[in-house]
């Protein structure tokens, strides 16, 4: 995996497909806790169709069309009470809005619950979308780039601070399946993730024929390669992150300054 770089109009970074694939069914994941149908890809002659994974079952000319004219909000708009979520993670994604006023709290989940849900559906949408790759390849021939979409990720700028917000809110599900909370909890998991690490470098120079020992019951085996693999996936998801969110605000700051510059 590499980070993020500019490359023309558009942020390029580099996943195999193995890690794409990976990233993408965790994406999924997150859609379907928040109430979509499963993303498939559907079936497009090249870039431009804009139309990428939908849900299975979508209506044709989506949610709306049976209902011209009327703004989408309001068709979203619960008239009754919505419970919060039960899923800690979820309640993550579609937080209360006030911790000490439940009125405030449960008119505000009413009037935003739908439509939260689905902006931040369509925004994984997108990212899915952008990590399935069908059009990497022919906007890496456009930048001059190796056309191989198995390892360029390209992201048009415009898109990229809602490919941000995306992946903000896989790593706050991921967070929470883990437990962690803070900055510290953060800290424990990448030190964890570095001594298994360590831990498997020095497995591979055992003779191949060599047993491990590991006296630990089975289930306890099985959710630590599990919490191992979530975490891998929430540090590379955070890196990967951390490495457009550079460039965005680089961006910002140089716009800042050539507006400065403008009034000068």
């Amino acid at each position: 995996m590499r980070a993020f770089r500019p490359a023309g109009g558009y942020y390029v970074a580099g996943l195999d497909r193995t890690e794409r694939e990976v990233f993408a069914t965790v994406v999924a994941d997150v859609a379907e806790l928040l109430g979509a149908e499963r993303f498939r890809a559907e079936a497009s002659d090249g870039e431009g169709s804009g139309d990428g994974p939908v849900p299975d079952g979508a209506p044709d000319g989506g949610p709306d069309a049976a209902h011209p004219g009327v703004p989408p909000v309001l068709l979203r708009m619960s008239t009754g009470r919505v419970a919060p979520p039960d899923d800690p993670a979820v309640r993550r994604l579609l937080p209360d809005a006030s911790r000490d006023d439940d009125e405030v709290t449960a008119e505000f989940r009413r009037l935003t619950d739908a439509d939260l849900r689905s902006t931040k559906i369509a925004r994984l949408r997108d990212l899915w979308t952008a990590l399935d790759g069908a059009q990497d390849a022919v906007r890496a021939r456009r930048l001059g780039l190796p056309a191989d979409d198995d390892e360029d990720l390209v992201v048009p700028r415009g898109d990229a601070q809602a490919l941000a917000a995306g992946l903000t809110d896989v790593r706050l599900v991921l967070a929470e399946r883990l437990g962690l909370r803070t900055e510290e909890d953060a800290d424990r998991l990448y030190e964890t993730l570095e001594a298994q690490a360590a831990a498997l470098d020095d497995a591979d120079e055992l003779d191949e024929g060599a047993d491990v020992d590991d006296d630990r019951p089975a289930r306890e085996i099985v959710a630590a390669e599990v919490r191992a693999y979530l975490g891998s996936v929430y540090a590379a998801l955070t890196w990967l992150q951390e490495s457009l969110m550079a460039l965005l605000l680089a961006d910002l700051d140089g716009g800042a300054d050539g507006a400065r510059t403008g009034l000068d």
